[in-house]
C-alpha cells in the first residue's frame, strides 16, 4: 500500500539551486514546517505568508484529505489517467 503527502509552500526562493534540496527560503520553509505537523489522516497541507489564502487552503485541502483518504486503488488509478489527459475510452480499455 503506497501513502503519499504533500505539502505546498508558497513564498520566496533564496536562490534556486539546481539542486532542490540546497535551495532555500520561505516557500521550503513553510513547505517542511507543515509537512512536520501534517496529521496521520492529512494527505495535502498548505501555507503562505498571506493569512487569507491559509485559511481558505486549510478548508479547501481538508476537504480533499477526506476525499482522497476514501478512493480504492482502481478510483485512485483512474483518476491518475484522468488527470494525465488519458481518454476515458483507453482507460476503460
Amino acid at each position: 500500500m503506497y501513502d503519499v503527502r504533500i505539502s505546498i509552500g508558497l513564498g520566496d526562493i533564496n536562490p534556486l539551486n539546481d539542486k532542490v534540496t540546497t535551495s532555500n527560503g520561505q516557500a521550503f520553509t513553510y513547505s517542511g514546517h507543515q509537512l512536520d505537523k501534517m496529521k496521520v489522516r492529512e494527505r495535502l497541507v498548505f501555507k503562505s505568508p498571506n493569512k487569507t489564502l491559509n485559511e481558505d487552503m486549510t478548508i479547501s485541502s481538508s476537504m480533499i484529505s477526506v476525499i482522497i483518504s476514501q478512493w480504492t486503488l482502481k478510483r485512485a488509478n483512474i483518476i491518475f489517467y484522468m488527470l494525465c489527459n488519458v481518454s476515458r475510452e483507453d482507460i476503460c480499455s
